[in-house]
């Protein structure tokens, strides 16, 4: 079966904000908005009493979201367990994965501490840094490529590389010298992990299991969720402490790897996991209907105005929230709500896509709601410390955001200028580890080594200059990505 092009796409944005967002000038140039909205400029110091999201807060949820909509996707060219030994076999395999993507964490972010890292901090050449992010870089292809069925390389040698390059980043990391860190000294550390990868690994390990023994339950896959809601509650009360709720949030066997109250973050992933059930269904019905000469894959014209009036909602709702405008972005949100159940409601027809767009819309509709609902509750919300309001909320903004998507994608096919744009969006959403790393770890090794890194420091001055070199940087991402991506080169745990 074909692949979603809208998940990929909402993949592939999320990865992209994430680039935009690290690279763009924090000389407080650019206004508030620009940034996390708990790290305002110009100090950049993170205040966790301060509510309200901007667009920088939403990659990381629609990554999440994303990630659970592909888990039924990585099951669908698979058989689905049905004895205990293969229910055991296939756990086995997912936490497989969710080992690797944790090892991925830990190099990623030794590599690119000691790459980013000035020679006297570290006490070796200038010139040594960059090259160690680039051979980083070129390791990982040994551990993480999945070599096109047209390579030449027999399963032997594929094993024996990966064994390679495993022991080679494992050794490289192992006697790099780093910069003095508070808890970590000047070593290596299982605890020097990238945060956000650590992250996906729990959740990624934990939904992948909660799906395969809910696959045919929804409402028990989102139930179980009610459980980690009163945990959340509960952490606001006095008797939280000492309790077996408080024992068990914090429960971990290893802390370098696994915590539980990573987790929390189902509260994403499980939600996007139905999203991925229904774009299966929807492109498993095209394909019978294609088959019986009565499907229509193309999108008809009058689905475009839903589709404008499910991204509306994004700068709705950042605008609303950001300014505290509360009681106005209430009004919007119904409003917007209104005219999309309209259209929908005057949409007669049975098609396939017809039918994704009604479930999607009611979906998103429920979750924005509940989101907006929990507003208030925590102080309002924000993404760090991460609130109830902040999980739902981006839930519903990320099932209207694939209607949006998906008329997009339809649409480009009429319009070439803005093909490419969005085909290089697409296929970095293929390819999110190599589109997650190779900023850090090629593009500013390479204008290290080349000595321009004082240039690309000083020369884009002022807020228009300070966001042009943020988009450059990311064209230079997404130009790479799409050539690896073409050549069927892909990073997989």
């Amino acid at each position: 079966m074909k692949r979603s092009l809208s998940l990929d796409a909402l993949r592939g944005i999320a990865i992209l904000g994430m680039v935009l967002s690290g690279s763009v000038t924090f000389r407080g140039e650019l206004p508030a908005w620009m940034y996390h909205a708990q790290v305002p400029p110009p100090e950049y110091r993170f205040i966790p009493t301060l509510p309200g999201i901007t667009w920088v807060d939403l990659v990381f949820p629609f990554f999440l979201f994303s990630m659970g909509a592909a888990i039924p996707y990585s099951f669908r060219h698979r058989a689905l367990p049905t004895t205990l030994r293969a229910y055991a076999a296939t756990v086995a395999r997912i936490l497989q994965r969710g080992i690797l993507l944790a090892f991925f964490a830990i190099v990623v972010q030794h590599i690119t501490t000691f790459a980013r890292s000035h020679p006297e901090q570290v006490g070796v050449p200038a010139w040594l840094a960059p090259c160690v992010g680039i051979v980083g870089y070129a390791l990982l292809f040994l551990v993480f490529v999945r070599f096109p069925d047209t390579s030449m390389l027999t399963q032997h040698w594929r094993i024996l590389l990966r064994a390679a390059g495993f022991v080679l980043i494992g050794t490289l990391v192992i006697v790099l010298p780093y910069p003095e860190h508070p808890e970590f000294g000047t070593r290596w550390s299982l605890y020097r992990s990238d945060i956000i990868l650590l992250v996906l690994s729990n959740v990624a390990v934990a939904g992948a299991i909660v799906w395969l023994f809910t696959r045919d339950n929804v409402l028990l896959r989102l139930g179980l969720l009610v459980f980690f809601l009163g945990i959340r509650l509960s952490l606001h009360e006095p008797q939280f402490v000492g309790s077996w709720q408080h024992w068990l949030w914090f429960a971990t066997p290893a802390p370098c790897l696994f915590k539980v109250y990573f987790l929390q973050y189902l509260f994403i992933v499980l939600v996007g996991t139905v999203a991925g059930e229904m774009l299966l269904n929807a492109q498993h019905d095209a394909e019978q209907e294609q088959q019986d000469g009565t499907g229509i894959l193309r999108l008809p014209v009058s689905y475009i105005p839903i589709a404008c009036v499910s991204g509306a909602f994004i700068p709705a709702n950042l605008v609303g929230l950001y300014t505290r405008e509360l009681w106005w972005n209430m009004v919007v949100n119904l409003t917007l709500i209104a005219i999309g159940t309209w259209l929908l409601q005057r949409d007669r027809s049975a098609t396939v896509v017809g039918r994704l767009y009604h479930q999607l819309w009611y979906w998103g509709i429920y979750w924005l709601l509940l989101g907006l609902t929990f507003e208030v509750f925590e102080g309002g919300i924000k993404k760090d410390k991460s609130t109830l309001s902040y999980y739902f909320l981006t839930d519903g903004l990320a099932f209207l955001f694939l209607i949006s998507l998906h008329c997009c994608i339809e649409t480009v096919r009429l319009w070439k200028p803005l093909r490419y744009c969005v085909i290089g969006i697409v296929e970095c959403g293929q390819n999110p580890m190599i589109a997650y790393v190779t900023g850090g770890m090629l593009v500013m090794p390479i204008i290290r080594l080349l000595g321009l890194d004082t240039w690309y420091e000083t020369a884009f001055r002022g807020a228009w200059l300070g966001f042009l070199r943020g988009v450059l940087f990311t064209v230079c991402v997404v130009g790479i990505t799409q050539w690896w991506t073409r050549r069927k080169i892909f990073w997989r745990t």
